[in-house]
């Protein structure tokens, strides 16, 4: 009895300190050069942190790195539980990386050193962790391009289509269902009932839901470790929940001024309603990725 007590006492302390020496070495390689480029990389995030609140089409974007620490922070008992198969070679070209990234913060190009900053964590982390552990480290870093905000001009070709294609559709659907519409003029749209025109106006083009709606779609595809083509599925889905979600929204809202509810409109009404719709997309999003995760595990074990 005595000896096996003393042999099970041993067996734990082993284990104990074999964890003990198992997170000092994951400190050693991976969170110590992690917060040192993290620290080096301070100007590049201040650029895009000017750039997120420039706009108010990009204040959603400020959430991408937050996703990305929590999917990383999930995965950290498989992080400690991993075997290292570090591609040394890569490292060698970070300090170019690196330079060109404080380059373009120097010279005010903040999308181009948000580009040089993701490249440099995804050089690091095949420098640390190699091929072998891609799915822990590279796949939740490459989705931190999207925190990197898409060209202003690029953005505003998007709004206006996206006004036309939306009044378009409206134009469409009052001709054929309400009486008191008269005609469209551009993205103004009159009728009978009402004196002022009503506007489907950049606020109202869906251009924020829609990259919102992407963001959503692609954390869910890479927390639950989605194959590429449920990643593709994933965001098709996410932009075109988005579409559908923002013309619910402009058919809602004018409706509710046909009805004699102006107030309700503009305002604080206004933004909870693009709340409600935001969260209706963000739980459909959710519960779509959790049905295709056991079919894409399937799919997976038969390609094995």
């Amino acid at each position: 009895m005595e000896k096996s007590y003393t042999q099970s006492v041993c067996s734990s302390a082993s284990a104990m300190s074999g964890n003990g020496a198992n997170s000092l070495i994951v400190w050693r390689k991976v969170w110590l050069p992690a917060a040192a480029l993290l620290t080096v990389s301070i100007p590049a995030f201040t650029g895009l942190w000017r750039l997120w609140h420039c706009g108010r089409n990009f204040e959603g974007l400020m959430i991408v790195p937050v996703m990305c620490g929590f999917i990383l922070f999930k995965s950290r008992n498989e992080f400690a539980s991993s075997v290292f198969k570090p591609i040394k070679k890569v490292l060698y070209i970070l300090p170019a990386t690196t330079g060109a990234m404080l380059t373009a913060s120097a010279y005010d190009l903040p999308r181009i050193s948000g580009l040089f900053l993701v490249f440099n964590l995804l050089a690091a982390s095949l420098g640390i962790f190699g091929y072998s552990n891609w799915r822990l480290s590279a796949v939740p870093l490459t989705f931190l391009f999207l925190m990197i905000p898409p060209p202003q001009g690029a953005v505003d070709f998007a709004t206006v289509n996206l006004q036309r294609f939306f009044s378009m559709i409206m134009e469409a659907v009052f001709s054929g269902f309400s009486d008191s519409f008269l005609e469209r003029q551009g993205f103004k749209f009159w009728f009978d009932s009402v004196d002022c025109p009503m506007v489907i106006a950049p606020e109202c083009s869906g251009i924020r839901s829609l990259l919102g709606f992407v963001i959503m779609s692609s954390f869910f595809a890479v927390f639950d470790r989605h194959s590429i083509a449920a990643v593709i599925l994933m965001i098709t889905t996410g932009a075109v929940a988005a579409l559908a979600l923002n013309f619910l929204r402009i058919f809602v809202t004018m409706q509710m001024g046909l009805g004699g509810l102006e107030q309700y409109t503009v305002g604080f009404w206004h933004g909870f309603l693009g709340i409600a719709v935001f969260v209706v997309g963000g739980v459909t999003l959710s519960r779509f990725s959790r049905f295709l995760k056991p079919l894409d595990q399937q799919n997976q074990k038969e390609d094995r």
